[in-house]
């Protein structure tokens, strides 16, 4: 004990700090995947026809959730597919109106999806 307080002081007078070993701590979970936009978007020219999805089982009760179905983003250089998603019902009394483009001057927007 004398010996590590005796190093420790040394340390300290010549510059160097000394670092209690620190209790560890658990990696941070993965951040979770981008969420699907809806936000107001413009394309140069058409979307591709929509994919054909599989919608696959509901993860909870399927009365509080409703299938969001996928759609194209533009990403400002092409077209990507977002797949679709169960998102959570605000209450059991609104339906999703999902999203879709529309002619728009000399290129296409995105009319995002609401809740009705």
């Amino acid at each position: 004990m004398l010996k590590r307080l005796a190093l420790a002081s040394l340390l300290l007078l010549a510059g160097c700090a000394v670092q209690q070993p620190s209790q560890q701590t658990a990696p941070a979970a993965a951040p979770a995947p981008p969420a699907f936009r809806e936000t107001e978007m413009t394309a140069p020219k058409a979307p591709p026809a929509d994919k054909v999805e599989k919608i696959p089982p509901a993860p909870h009760a399927v009365e509080a959730m409703q299938w969001r179905p996928g759609r194209w983003h533009w990403d400002g250089r092409a077209f990507t597919w977002e797949t679709g998603e169960w998102i959570d019902r605000p209450s059991k009394s609104v339906l999703w109106s999902p999203g879709k483009w529309a002619p728009r001057g000399a290129g296409w927007v995105w009319v995002p999806g609401k809740w009705i």
